[in-house]
């Protein structure tokens, strides 16, 4: 029983006609012939004006994307628009008072051009937060190209014609219109409307129900690492998602990261319990380790969690700590076994909100004839690997369809991604091909938890979602 995909369209407000009138004159507004010879400029004059227009492009391109990576992209977008917009409006003002000069141009070009390198390294960065990743790669990129490209050539144009057949008073209006532009669009995203609506097959039948599920893990990176594929499968399906990282704290470098990989894979926010790493003392400075934590407040967090999204699913990490048995992955797979046999009995945690009994309990784990390609690879940065027996797992999940958003996810964790034994680090310096035979497959074993409901028939691993395979 298959699903049938529900056309997607991400529309924000139209950004199109707002950018042509934006640059109309762009091309020549601080730069026109016209003006130029008004203002008697020099071959230096222009040379300079011309440099002073394009180094910032230059200087700020890598800084602007660190710069904008670690921020909120709206209000990039809406503070480089204003700070444009006030820079360009100078231009008019001045030469309506009788003051326009080549100081004033040579002031002007490098902030507009700086707050420009911001703005369009934040209108790039904005795209994965309002397209999943499996369709950037070729409709996605081309609208993007043309929302930048297209108002261009109008205003370049325009502008020109402008510049070249008006005089001083009618030589301010590309300026005057950028101006307006500027303001008009402030704070808009590019529009990014896909043509996979009219490829879409027509929905003949309704859709299965897919059941929600959450997934609790020891550290970000394990959710993508190990069930990155089936979160965004059940995001495919329109169902809940949702993932609880049981360590690091939520202020610190990870927890960004964490945001973006779960934005990719459609599954909500970070919820994050803030934990110390085992390993790793700066994970959450001033709090407990979380195996040092009492077991009983852990899985009284966990119990909160569980009857605060009442999922149908629960997957969290095997019994032997996944391939290189972490103590922390240990620790988080004892705590949610109690957890969701003690989320659907009203008598405990009575704190933690209404009994929520999950219909379905799966550990990630790796059998033995599974392990593949990634116990060299552990074995080469010295690390243990640990599988189960072939019979422990019960389900195997072929993950392709959503391989493009998982590997995404997955180097969301770019500090991970950027470390020499880092699970991520190595799946990064490792061919395509290579990479696709260790990650294309999830492993689970299967924990049916408290009494059988009729829910439960609906969150076995069958092929009843989207997909070519076994799925949850």
């Amino acid at each position: 029983m298959l699903a049938a995909r529900t056309p997607f369209i991400q529309r924000v407000p139209d950004r199109g006609v707002c950018e042509s009138a934006g640059h109309i004159g762009a091309h020549c507004g601080a730069c026109l012939p016209s003006r130029f010879s008004f203002c008697n400029a020099s071959p230096v004059q222009v040379a300079t004006l011309a440099a002073l227009s394009q180094a910032p492009a230059f200087v700020l391109a890598l800084p602007a994307g660190a710069y904008v990576d670690q921020r909120a992209k709206r209000p990039v977008l809406t503070g480089t628009d204003l700070v444009a917009a006030v820079a360009v409006a100078a231009i008019p003002l001045t030469a309506l008072g009788g003051r326009s000069s080549f100081p004033v141009l040579y002031a002007v070009a490098p902030i507009v051009r700086s707050v420009t390198v911001l703005h369009l390294a934040a209108a790039i960065a904005i795209v994965p937060e309002l397209v999943p990743v499996s369709f950037l790669l070729h409709e996605v990129n081309s609208r993007v190209g043309s929302a930048f490209s297209l108002p261009d050539t109008p205003g370049a144009h325009a502008g020109m014609r402008e510049g070249w057949a008006r005089r001083r008073d009618q030589a301010r209006r590309p300026m005057s219109w950028r101006t307006v532009g500027r303001l008009t669009r402030v704070g808009r995203p590019p529009v990014i409307r896909t043509a996979l609506t009219r490829r879409s097959p027509p929905v003949t039948s309704p859709s299965p129900v897919v059941p929600s599920l959450l997934g609790v893990f020891g550290h970000p990176d394990d959710e993508s690492l190990l069930i990155g594929g089936v979160l965004a499968q059940h995001a495919a399906g329109h169902a809940r998602t949702a993932v609880v990282t049981m360590t690091w704290a939520p202020e610190s470098p990870r927890a960004t990261e964490l945001a973006d990989a779960l934005r990719v894979l459609g599954a909500g926010v970070p919820r994050m319990l803030g934990y110390g790493d085992a390993r790793n003392p700066h994970a959450a400075p001033g709090r407990p380790r979380l195996v040092d934590a009492p077991l009983e407040e852990v899985t009284a967090a966990l119990v909160h969690q569980i009857r605060s999204f009442r999922p149908d699913i629960v997957v969290t990490h095997d019994a032997v700590g996944q391939l290189t048995g972490h103590p922390d992955h240990r620790r988080t797979h004892q705590a949610t076994l109690l957890a969701v046999h003690a989320a659907g009995l009203a008598c405990l945690y009575p704190d933690a909100g209404e009994p929520w009994q999950p219909s379905a309990l799966y550990c990630a784990t790796h059998p033995e004839s599974g392990v593949g390609g990634l116990g060299p690879l552990l074995k080469s940065v010295g690390k243990h690997v640990l599988a189960v027996p072939d019979t422990y797992a019960t389900t195997a999940i072929d993950v392709t369809p959503w391989l493009e958003q998982k590997e995404a996810a997955i180097f969301a964790h770019r500090g991970e991604a950027a470390r020499e034994r880092s699970l991520p680090g190595l799946l990064a310096r490792l061919r395509e091909d290579a990479r696709r035979t260790i990650t294309a497959t999830e492993y689970f074993t299967r924990l049916t938890p408290g009494p059988v409901s009729r829910r439960a028939a609906s969150t076995h691993l069958t092929p009843s979602l989207p997909g070519p395979s076994g799925h949850f």
